[in-house]
């Protein structure tokens, strides 16, 4: 008698997926349909369940069909708000495709980098801040740091440059070094 009952559970729920199948693909494009469980009882309702059901995905059912088409591609986003930036590799040079106003990097000394921004750009190392952080992918090493200098006395770049210095931090002494790629993030 409970394998009768099973049985007549899964024919239940293939027909309540047939029927939810039917149901969806024959709906008007404005009314959504959602399926409710209250105890045993499944019903179909637009837009939503009652307090006392609770909402089924049509996929607990066995409804899921064939993926569809791929999607248009949507328009451009937005241009974004940085209004420089630079990757820097160990070599070092700025990596192309991945720098914006900025047109130069020299490395004046073992981890120290000066960058120039370019000229008519806006980017001015004495106005607003910048952002300095670890390119890990093109890196050697486990624990480093990058850093960029604004208003520091002991500069040693130019005025009209940014300065960033990198470390290995490798035995928990930081040490400049020039094992480090980064970016740099002026926004």
């Amino acid at each position: 008698m409970e394998r009768w009952k099973d049985e007549v559970m899964r024919m239940t729920m293939r027909v309540v997926g047939m029927v939810v199948a039917v149901a969806l693909a024959s709906s008007q494009a404005d009314a959504a349909l959602v399926i409710c469980q209250k105890g045993k009882k499944i019903k179909l309702r637009q837009d939503a369940c009652t307090s006392k059901e609770t909402q089924v995905a049509a996929s607990e059912l066995g409804v899921v069909g064939p993926q569809g088409p791929a999607g248009s591609d949507g328009p451009a986003g937005p241009a974004g708000s940085a209004r420089a930036y630079a990757q820097v590799d160990t070599s070092p040079a700025l990596v192309a495709g991945r720098t914006l106003n900025f047109d130069a990097v020299t490395r004046i000394n073992t981890g120290v980098y000066c960058l120039t921004p370019t000229p008519g750009s806006g980017v001015d190392p004495a106005a607003g801040t910048a952002l300095a952080a670890v390119e890990w992918g093109a890196s050697s090493g486990s624990d480093l740091l990058a850093f960029v200098q604004l208003n520091v006395l002991t500069f040693s770049c130019a005025a009209t440059e940014y300065e960033v210095r990198t470390y290995n931090n490798n035995g928990g002494t930081a040490v400049l070094s020039n094992g480090v790629a980064f970016t740099l993030l002026v926004p």
